[in-house]
């Protein structure tokens, strides 16, 4: 079993619930805590206990509180009345100094009880026995070690272990986290010492091969992109490697791989890459092979050539060899887990987003008790949250007029405007597209929204199509895009990878990037040449983003495409002159503009309508220079499609 460590040394907070929530949907079914308190915060503990125990009950977790000697006392509770812990969520004690054996076998009759590893003896097991405690229910759980140079060796580690399953125990060990460090030291909570600064994912695989039963992060946080990790190990016994791009094919090495069978002693080779239809290799960057090193066998290898492998060591240079990628260090050393048989997988690095670190996630003190209003009192406060939205959007305004330049100019150019997002993001995008055709004339290749897992996403959410920065990326290269179109990133949250693919692709072939995100110090925006942030605070319904953030980018998205067609002439004065009369209203709204921009009759506007072919700006032309509507589409063509341009 898989668990992790919360402490309470203070109370739980929103932040805690968030974490708890995300580490049981990566797949751990355990919390451990201490209760090794001073006397005047008994309290205080108390209702920290009934918190956490809450929060373990909802996610169905075990939790494992560590006492010793009047630690339950000071808190008002009782070793003797373990069913009151029970009721709270409690479902083991781990019991240490000051605790008879007497007392721990009786524990041990109603609920699970956690020894010292370290210091259980022959004697206290015959002792155990003697007492009658149910052994189903022992378990000995190893210490962590705070203290640089404390923890365990591997040696002392292996043989105690031995001793232990010997007698019927299950092992528990701690690893080390990498996020929120335990104070006051911040150095680890490893149980071997060898593991203190070790990936934790590392720590556990090493945990996993001598067979221990029990794996908890020790300290009190794992990093995203850890944490992401270990899910996609525990879910799918699939180790993923991110890595940097050293040429362009490093897209033929990037996903799903397996080690061969007949393991290799200085790179571990892909089992798939010998089945891939591939096209001529040319040797290129046939450097020295280091550590981690990603590599593709060229044509002056035969046979043998498309083969991928990863370096174990350090190896010389083959000019046979290209290297197209490499390792990133955080994860040099998952490669050594790597054994025959094990699925791995390759991705472009990527930098992962702490969810709850974003205001869009941050939960709204304005709203804490919303299951609780009324309709009158919801429908107040979801109208004042939606207030904020347009003074947000005013923050942004320096920043979305270069956008719109960089539209109107890439529509001068013959270029398009390309909007790629996700969920709400995308579908936003697809519809300021959509619009553009009826509203501006523009035919529907002009302005083009992508949403991540294609048409049927705009409908129904497609499963991980968002998380795919090579989806991004096909989508542009299937839209053959090129260096006069510009690219606008759709993300509230600001990370999603499908978008940063895109990006980081539209940047490779020099078209203009852009992007638009809710959050300050967005991941998208180091990947744009032309982001965009607007900050709306909290959402009205936690993490919903399809409200204020929703609105904000809906109002971001009508001043890009609705201002871009001014600058190309489809208004004049404030009246869309190029309006396609696709249905009954719009005809007759064409021929009302033409009244409005000429001051002409009705009559008069139906008759140049129809000799203009339906087109309502060389209708308002031919009215207001006097001229048939072959004259009047050449003098448009000469002002580039501008009214005003044709009246000099």
């Amino acid at each position: 079993m898989y668990g992790y460590s919360i402490f309470m040394n203070r109370d739980l907070n929103e932040k805690d619930y968030l974490y708890i929530d995300k580490m049981t949907n990566h797949g751990f079914k355990g919390i451990f805590t201490s209760m090794h308190i001073p006397e005047d915060e008994a309290s205080l503990y108390k209702k920290r206990l009934i918190d956490l125990g809450t929060a373990a009950k909802k996610n169905h977790l075990k939790l494992m509180v560590d006492i010793s000697g009047q630690a339950l006392e000071k808190a008002g509770f009782s070793i003797d009345r373990v069913e009151e812990l029970q009721e709270l969520g409690v479902t083991g004690l781990r019991m240490d100094y000051h605790i008879s054996n007497e007392t721990i076998a009786q524990v041990s009759q109603k609920m699970t009880v956690s020894l010292n590893a370290s210091t259980i003896r022959q004697e206290d097991i015959d002792e155990l026995k003697e007492y009658k405690a149910n052994f189903n229910q022992l378990e000995a759980w190893h210490n962590y070690y705070p203290r640089p140079e404390t923890g365990l060796s591997r040696e002392s580690f292996l043989r105690k272990n031995e001793f232990l399953k010997r007698n019927s125990f299950k092992v528990m060990a701690f690893i080390p986290g990498d996020d929120s460090l335990r104070h006051p030291l911040y150095e680890g909570l490893p149980t071997l010492e060898a593991h203190r600064y070790q990936h934790p994912l590392s720590s556990l695989l090493d945990m996993e091969s001598i067979n221990i039963d029990h794996i908890y992060v020790g300290d009190g946080g794992l990093k995203a992109r850890t944490a992401w990790q270990i899910n996609q190990y525990l879910q799918k016994r699939e180790l993923v490697l991110q890595a940097t791009q050293a040429t362009s094919d490093f897209a033929k090495v990037l996903g799903e791989h397996e080690n061969r069978q007949d393991d290799a002693r200085d790179v571990i080779r892909s089992a798939q890459a010998r089945f891939n239809e591939i096209s001529e290799i040319n040797p290129e960057n046939t450097i020295e092979r280091k550590k981690g090193s990603i590599t593709i066998d060229n044509c002056e290898y035969g046979r043998y050539m498309g083969e991928i492998q990863i370096t174990k060591r350090n190896l010389p240079a083959d000019k046979k060899v290209n290297v197209v990628g490499n390792i990133i260090k955080e994860d040099l050393e998952l490669i050594s887990f790597i054994g025959p048989g094990q699925k791995f997988k390759i991705e472009k690095e990527k930098k992962m987003i702490d969810l709850s670190t974003l205001t869009t996630e941050r939960r709204n003190d304005e709203t804490f008790n919303l299951d609780q209003m009324t309709v009158a009192e919801a429908l107040v406060k979801m109208n004042n949250e939606d207030k904020k939205v347009a003074f947000a959007v005013e923050e942004a305004l320096p920043n979305i007029e270069p956008v719109i330049s960089s539209a109107i100019e890439a529509f001068n150019k013959g270029g398009r405007l390309i909007y790629m997002g996700a969920g709400t993001s995308g579908r936003l995008g697809v519809l300021d597209a959509a619009e553009c055709v009826p509203t501006f004339g523009v035919p529907a290749t002009q302005v083009i929204g992508l949403i991540a897992g294609g048409d049927k996403a705009v409908t129904v959410a497609v499963e991980g199509a968002e998380d795919s920065l090579e989806l991004g990326r096909q989508d542009l290269i299937d839209l053959k895009l090129n260096e006069n179109d510009l690219v606008l990133g759709i993300a509230a949250s600001g990370r999603t990878p499908y978008v940063i693919g895109a990006l980081d692709y539209a940047k490779e072939i020099g078209a203009k990037t852009a992007s638009l995100s809710c959050n300050l110090n967005a991941e998208i925006s180091k990947h744009a040449e032309f982001p965009i942030e607007v900050d709306c605070g909290p959402e009205f319904l936690t993490g919903s983003t399809r409200l204020k953030s929703g609105t904000a980018q809906k109002l971001i998205l009508n001043m890009i495409s609705t201002i871009s067609m001014i600058g190309i002439g489809k208004v004049y004065n404030n009246l869309m002159v190029d309006v396609k009369p696709t249905n009954e209203k719009l005809v007759e709204r064409s021929k009302r503009i033409i009244m409005q921009a000429t001051d002409c009759t009705y009559e008069e506007a139906e008759e140049k309508f129809i000799e203009a072919d339906q087109d309502v700006k060389l209708a308002i032309v031919m009215l207001l220079t006097d001229c048939a509507a072959e004259e009047g589409k050449t003098k448009l063509v000469r002002a580039n499609g501008f009214v005003k341009n044709t009246l000099n």
